[in-house]
């Protein structure tokens, strides 16, 4: 029998033996996990569910059959997809299977948080009920903050926008935004980092991502039980004035699928050993630019480049701005405004 477990580096930001299952059902068809087992030993509640789910759909992590079981729980189960506050299911494709285990399992799990809340936000904003979706700022900066608070209001995500940015001078700025949890918020207010990560993405694998659509870095920040949205005003002169600017639009789309493709689909064979210095180097040269800006992929592991597709919602093409390692540390002085979702 597989065991998984924090150990096993399979969840290395969850410590496996504080979390408690706390909606299984959605997830195995079980109201009780034990049942699963004829034999009784000690595993914590996540790691029996992984080994239940090994048992059950013969797949281990890294396997593509966990990113489509999965995505099939949140297409296929009404309360699992309300849990997680989705409606795009293309959204759910553009993640990394340890990734969409993630998002799934943290909306079902019981767990503690590195951020203390206090009356669904964070404790250190002090939130009382007088400032309940009403734009606030921190005392030691320019930045404002917005507790919104979903209940009976439930406003759109435009008149979240509107409510959390009323105050800033825009003239000569693009908003853009960065879907996130309460606990990155405070290291990017503290700096900026990049973080190379394994794996490419659309636009490399040293990325801090930023979109120009409010609604798709919400969708991202609802992974999350302690979801957050960060704001920021950047002019457009510095955006027209760097050096190394990667642009893809629809008139060059034909470009777009070719750098997506190859980033995502690179050499995996052992003897392809040219081909992994060729496409090394390929991503190196991406990640040297300042700025890679385009479409957002929404089927990153088709394995033809002619069904690579992008998101798109009517005639409506949101964009997905990556900023590189050159030009990072200037994104700290734009941050806005923070949008703080209540706890759910």
């Amino acid at each position: 029998m597989q065991e998984f477990s924090s150990r096993a580096n399979i969840f290395p930001l969850l410590n496996t033996k504080d979390i408690k299952i706390h909606s299984i059902e959605g997830i195995t068809g079980l109201k009780d996990l034990d049942r699963a087992f004829d034999d009784q030993f000690e595993l914590s509640d996540i790691e029996a569910l992984m080994i239940f789910l090994n048992k059950k759909y013969n797949f281990s992590f890294g396997n593509s059959d966990v990113f489509y079981f999965i995505t099939n729980v949140i297409q296929f189960s009404p309360r699992a997809l309300q849990s997680i506050n989705a409606n795009f299911q293309e959204f759910y494709d553009n993640t990394y299977v340890e990734e969409a285990v993630l998002i799934l399992l943290n909306k079902f799990l019981i767990t503690t948080y590195p951020i203390d809340a206090k009356n669904g936000f964070p404790e250190f904003l002090n939130y009382n009920g007088s400032m309940e979706n009403r734009l606030q700022r921190f005392e030691e900066s320019n930045i404002n903050w917005f507790p919104y608070v979903r209940g009976k209001y439930n406003l759109s995500h435009d008149q979240i926008l509107v409510r959390s940015t009323y105050s800033l001078d825009t003239e000569g700025n693009i908003l853009l935004f960065h879907g996130t949890n309460w606990e990155s918020v405070d290291r990017i207010l503290e700096g900026i980092r990049i973080i190379r990560r394994e794996n490419s993405t659309d636009f490399g694998t040293e990325n801090f991502y930023l979109s120009n659509t409010f609604s798709t870095a919400c969708m991202w920040a609802n992974r999350n039980r302690q979801g957050a949205v960060i704001i920021f005003s950047i002019p457009i002169k510095f955006i027209e004035e760097l050096e190394n600017h990667v642009k893809f639009t629809e008139d060059n789309i034909e470009d777009w699928k070719n750098l997506v493709f190859n980033m995502r689909n690179p050499p995996r064979k052992r003897d392809q050993i040219r081909e992994r210095i060729e496409h090394r180097r390929f991503v190196e040269q991406i990640d040297s630019n300042d700025l890679v800006s385009g479409p957002i992929c929404s089927n990153p592991l088709t394995e033809n480049i002619e069904d690579l597709t992008y998101i798109k919602y009517g005639r409506y093409i949101p964009f997905q701005y990556s900023f590189k390692r050159s030009i990072i540390d200037n994104l700290n002085q734009f941050i806005a405004s923070i949008v703080y979702f209540e706890m759910n």
